[in-house]
């Protein structure tokens, strides 16, 4: 079971490339609870504080897009580097900014650039990892590594902000963000040039302005069902376990969800499944449909989503997997960085829509009942996903 993983831990360059997603994640994680401290113990104002953080999140976000464009062969490690400077500058710049008092204008431009500049090293890896391991399981284990290193770095962001307020200062937490943002640009720097991506003329000849055209919007179509369903159950569970009186448990399914994404992705790839990818798709996504129903029946005992959070992520990780091991079927090696980074824009905006919709319907369906959605929403998946084995090439 564990030879995919032996192939790629024995690939040159993947262990460094690897630790450079690590590295970059960690800051992302951490990001958002160190502007709020800060921001807040320089103005005294939770709201702006708040507004400077969603600012940084949707710089991040249009940044990702941009650089996805942007990245492309021997050119990435040069794009990263200078990325890495400038968000490693912008934060130091809102250390200084912030302890000198300085504008609010000028603070919210400095951190839309750090969001901007947040270089995309999970992209950049994405994009990278074809040209280096030829083995789809070396491959798709690679993917289930991406996965896994993202979510763990993200989720121990806020303890390294944490840590750095109890020994020094909120600022800390920014200072510390600088040296992991410039860190991790080194790291993916060394790992790439000593071990170029290798683009076969094939898959050059197809890049262009019709790199979306062989299947990417299918793909784009699940991504988009999912990240629905995981928006409206972000808000479903804190609304049930607040009504419960049991409002620190919300953490817990949170944290029961990525244990169980981090199972499902390193156990997913760890062997060769049989079937077509897309039928693979859609049974994942069924099964993840009637665990979210078993969700909304478990609803009125909280302590029992955390078995069904354990079981959506052991589910959700998968069907990453499989989407990103599809797009390398579907959009031509050169443009996979524009297409991964695509797929993801398209996953938070989807997951923010999903919250949108969950607070609009909260009137009419109630807590329990916006449970209901999440598997109308997968089984929205499932569709699209059986619509698209007639044109997506597997």
């Amino acid at each position: 079971m564990l030879q995919p993983y032996r192939k790629l831990w024995s690939t040159p360059a993947v262990v460094p490339a690897l630790s450079a997603v690590f590295v970059s994640a960690l800051p992302i994680g951490m990001a958002g609870l160190a502007i709020i401290l800060s921001v807040q113990q320089w103005t005294g104002s939770l709201q702006w504080a708040g507004t400077l953080a969603g600012v940084f999140g949707a710089g991040n976000a249009v940044g990702l897009l941009i650089q996805g464009r942007l990245l492309s062969g021997r050119r990435s490690a040069n794009l990263i580097m200078v990325m890495g400077i400038v968000s490693a500058a912008g934060f130091a710049g809102l250390i200084m900014i912030g302890y000198a008092g300085g504008p609010q204008l000028i603070m919210i431009g400095v951190v839309a650039i750090s969001g901007l500049a947040v270089p995309a090293i999970t992209t950049a890896v994405r994009a990278w990892l074809p040209g280096v391991i030829t083995d789809p399981a070396g491959r798709t284990a690679g993917y289930a590594l991406l996965a896994v290193l993202f979510q763990a770095a993200v989720l121990i962001g806020p303890l390294l902000v944490s840590l750095a307020v109890a020994i020094a200062m909120p600022a800390a937490g920014l200072g510390l963000i600088a040296v992991l943002m410039l860190g991790s640009a080194i790291l993916f720097r060394a790992a790439v040039r000593s071990r170029p991506a290798v683009t076969r003329p094939a898959e050059a000849a197809r890049s262009g302005s019709r790199w979306w055209r062989g299947g990417l919007g299918w793909l784009l179509g699940i991504n988009v069902t999912v990240g629905l369903a995981a928006g409206i159950t972000a808000v479903a569970v804190p609304g049930v376990t607040s009504a419960a009186g049991l409002a620190f448990l919300a953490g817990a399914v949170a944290s029961a969800a990525a244990l169980g994404d981090v199972a499902g992705a390193l156990g997913y790839a760890a062997r060769i499944w049989p079937g077509r990818a897309l039928t693979r798709v859609a049974v994942v996504a069924g099964i993840a449909a009637l665990v979210a129903a078993a969700a909304w029946a478990v609803a009125g005992i909280p302590w029992l989503l955390l078995v069904t959070g354990f079981g959506g992520g052991l589910l959700g990780a998968p069907l990453g997997v499989l989407l990103s091991s599809l797009l390398d079927r579907v959009v031509p090696a050169p443009d996979l960085a524009r297409g991964y980074s695509t797929l993801v824009c398209a996953s938070l905006l989807a997951s923010a829509a999903g919250s949108g919709l969950a607070a609009a319907a909260l009137p009419y369906l109630g807590v329990r009942g916006l449970f209901l959605l999440p598997p109308v929403a997968l089984l929205g998946a499932v569709g699209v996903a059986l619509l698209a084995r007639r044109s997506v090439p597997e």
